[in-house]
Parts: C-alpha cells; structure tokens; sequence
C-alpha cells in the first residue's frame, strides 16, 4: 500500500537572460505574448535564457484562490480517496470506495477491540474493499 499526498503551490522561477539584450526588448516579448507562456514567447523572440526555480517563495495554494477547486488530495494505490475541495468532484465510484474503506477499517478497530485482529488483513485491504463495493450492487 503506498499513500501520497499531493499539494498545489505557487513558485517564483528566475530566467536569466544570456545575452547582451536590452530590457525593453524582453518586456516587449514578454507584453506581445498572449498565452503569457514566459518561456514560449522568449524562445519564439530568438532570446536565450537559463532558468531556476526559487525554492524559497513557494506558498501554498488556498482552495478559496484555486476557485474551489482542491489543493490537497490524498491518494492511496494511485487512487485518489480524499481532497480539500469546497464542493465534491468525487466520482460515485470514489464515494463508493470512502464508504467501504471507512467500514473496513470500522471492522479492524472492531476486531482490535475483541483481541482478534490480525494485521495480515491490511494486505489484502484494496481486494476486500472492491469486493464489499461489487457485493453492495
């Protein structure tokens, strides 16, 4: 079982211009561009560049600046089981699985509290969930 937790943030990246060019003639690419694609309309004006990302003013992202949408998911087996959206875009098939997942480990907890759990049983976690889910239909 692996667990991830994915995050949105917001990052500087430096591009340092590697030629003897003047200041108007990069603004002036930057301002003719419309699809502010940065790195796309330097190359397309022919002037070279270097970039970096400045680690240090990453800043993570609200859900309210991200229009709602998530900025925290969590995702176990590569499927995503939570997120920290202001309105759901979890599939029936998510909640499905959320539902069974908490009921299963409802059943551990359980098993754990009468001294007859085994731990051997987490193992086989995502083949006992989708077994509930196909069960329920």
């Amino acid at each position: 079982m692996s667990i991830e937790v994915r995050y949105k943030s917001t990052i500087w990246t430096n591009l340092d211009i590697n030629e003897d060019i003047e200041a108007f003639s990069v603004i002036a690419a930057l301002k003719n561009d419309k699809n502010i694609n940065t790195f796309g309309c330097l190359v397309d004006s022919g002037i070279g560049f270097d970039n970096y990302t400045d680690d240090t003013t990453e800043k993570e992202i609200s859900v309210a600046d991200n229009n709602g949408r998530s900025t925290v998911e969590v995702y176990e087996d590569d499927k995503l089981i939570w997120k920290n959206a202001l309105c759901s875009n979890l599939t029936d098939d998510d909640l499905e699985y959320n539902k069974a997942s908490r009921l299963f480990e409802q059943f551990f907890r359980d098993q754990q509290e009468k001294n007859q759990a085994d731990g051997a049983i987490w193992e086989y976690k995502n083949d006992i969930i989708k077994l509930m889910i196909g069960f329920k239909q």
